[in-house]
């Protein structure tokens, strides 16, 4: 099965544009994480401290994310929480242009690495032939060389004496 070189095309593209937005919809990331998605957890060291930046947040457009499944409070051994919130509307029309452009380098990054792949591929393949060529050659000679022994061997045994030189090689050739 041989691979193909792939190139870039408009129905791909959108594919992986919608895959990308489907993930920054789904997904949930870190507070300050490089690849942003519209829900966000947040953990903070004191149950005070969440309450606070939660209240904050709520003034700006945040919402809790639904279901208590997604939500930690801690008491014992350490105090803490752990929240997870949607970003307001704003926040995501703004993500959804960085995620679109993202998804566009990350598209054709994944076209040229998977194209270079298939280059080494090939060089590799050529390498291969090449060297396999030259060994069969080799191979050939070594055989040859052993067959004018073995026939000259032969002949003398017999007492046939063959002229000064001759070698049944394909160097005759």
């Amino acid at each position: 099965m041989t691979m193909q070189k792939r190139k870039a095309s408009q129905a791909e593209l959108k594919e992986f544009i919608a895959k990308a937005e489907r993930d920054y919809q789904d997904n949930v990331s870190h507070d300050g994480s490089v690849r942003p998605t519209r829900r966000v957890q947040f953990v903070y060291r004191t149950i005070m401290e969440g309450l606070a930046n939660i209240a904050q947040r709520a003034i700006e457009g945040w919402t809790v994310r639904e279901g208590l499944q997604n939500h930690s409070v801690h008491t014992f051994p350490v105090e803490g929480m752990t929240m997870i919130l949607d970003k307001p509307e704003s926040m995501v029309e703004a993500d959804l242009k960085v995620v679109r452009q993202q998804a566009e380098k990350d598209y054709t990054e994944s076209i040229r690495k998977h194209n270079e792949a298939i280059d080494r591929a090939e060089k590799d393949k050529a390498a291969y032939e090449a060297a396999k060529a030259a060994w069969l050659a080799e191979e050939a000679t070594r055989r040859a060389q052993e067959e004018d022994k073995a026939f000259q061997a032969a002949m003398a045994q017999r007492g046939v004496r063959l002229p000064d030189g001759s070698h049944l090689t394909n160097q005759w050739t």
